[in-house]
């Protein structure tokens, strides 16, 4: 009874972020409202990237979704646009995703990227089109055990922030193609940088991040330095009405350089 509770739970989530005709039933069984969050990505002090995500959290299980949209002159180049999701059940506090969907086109190119992490285990790939490209080396199963999305991983930093104070956690990190580990460690307090995009302002909890790609590397010029780990900082604030949020994270990117990710609005 437990278990069909969970699943019945599971769809609702999945219809409400695409049905609102729904709310009546969400209201009914008690579900929380979706958190709808829109992030700023710059690159060289040029805008080049906004994310459209929505994630309800309950006490069993959890939903998430994010579209990646290229804008400005970088669309001329890379010309992104993605929608990925994901539904997973919570244990212990701790965030296990099921299925993790994603498709769109990146670079002018079609592609689709469906993986059953079962919790962790025996983690599968559904369907990956593109497939691996002949110079990339194929992370084997044992690799991506254990390892959760991109998505999933960021909701588990967010519980790990609301529940402990503090953003002390690592995953490890699959996307269908490569592995990547992530480490965080809470830093004491620090002002949040000041930007006139972001309404987010004042002392926040200030953590230091490393990542590193640890499989399915490229057998180029680059691999040396993609397998580099990367630095990272990250900014949590509480929001009202929704609690502690990352309003700000920068990140370095092997081919980019630095990336900054700011948080412009966020609602309920």
């Amino acid at each position: 009874m437990v278990k069909y509770y969970k699943m019945l739970i599971l769809c609702i989530l999945s219809w409400i972020f695409f049905d609102n005709s729904l709310v009546k039933a969400q209201n009914n069984l008690n579900i929380p409202k979706p958190v709808n969050l829109i992030f700023d990505v710059y690159n060289k002090n040029l805008h080049v990237i906004v994310i459209k995500a929505s994630y309800v959290l309950t006490s069993d299980n959890y939903f998430a979704k994010a579209h990646f949209n290229s804008v400005g002159v970088i669309s001329l180049f890379i010309n992104l646009d993605m929608m990925s999701s994901v539904q997973g059940e919570i244990n212990n506090s701790n965030l296990l995703p099921n299925e993790y969907q994603s498709s769109g086109k990146s670079k002018g190119k079609k592609f689709v990227a469906n993986i059953d992490f079962n919790h962790k285990q025996n983690v599968k790939i559904e369907k990956l089109d593109p497939a691996i490209e002949d110079n990339r080396d194929v992370v084997t199963e044992s690799q991506r055990n254990n390892s959760i999305d991109i998505l999933s991983a960021m909701l588990q930093l967010v519980q790990r922030v609301r529940a402990n104070k503090n953003c002390n956690d690592q995953f490890k990190i699959f996307d269908g193609s490569r592995i990547f580990t992530f480490q965080s460690k809470a830093a004491g307090t620090m002002p949040i940088p000041s930007s006139w995009t972001s309404p987010y302002k004042g002392e926040a909890l200030f953590c230091k991040a490393v990542a590193q790609q640890t499989a399915g590397l490229k057998r180029s010029r680059h691999r040396a330095l993609s397998a580099q780990p990367q630095p990272g900082y990250l900014w949590f604030k509480e929001i009202d009405n929704i609690g502690m949020l990352p309003v700000r994270f920068e990140f370095n990117n092997p081919k980019m350089g630095n990336v900054i990710v700011i948080l412009r609005q966020a609602t309920k």
